[in-house]
């Protein structure tokens, strides 16, 4: 992941987390990478398994919630193709966005 081979990574860490279905922390790192690739439905899944592993891994849970918000983005971006957002709205699409520039986080220690 640290090079950006990111289809090489998604390929080991999905294969780890076929191996060692009880470990959250491939879980979270096939969600960054689904994420970075722009599939928050995926990235969603991942992190779900994750925290169907170990409820209490705040990585995981601190990653749902930023793809909550990749997914809050995409339907106010999608009601926005069909015409201008309320203001409130967009202003809530314009600090979300400035919120999810910081990314994903991998595992860490909890």
């Amino acid at each position: 992941m640290d090079l950006q081979r990111d289809e090489e990574a998604l390929a080991v860490f999905t294969l780890l987390t076929q191996e060692y279905p009880e470990l959250p922390d491939p879980y979270n790192n096939v969600a960054l990478l689904q994420a970075r690739a722009g599939r928050p439905d995926l990235a969603l899944q991942a992190l779900q398994n994750a925290l169907r592993s170990d409820p209490g891994h705040r990585t995981a849970r601190a990653n749902l919630g930023r793809v909550h918000l990749m997914l809050a983005v995409q339907a106010w971006e999608q009601a926005a193709a069909a015409g201008p957002l309320e203001a409130h709205t967009q202003r809530l699409l314009d600090g979300v966005r400035a919120l999810l520039a910081s990314g994903l986080s991998t595992a860490a220690p909890r």
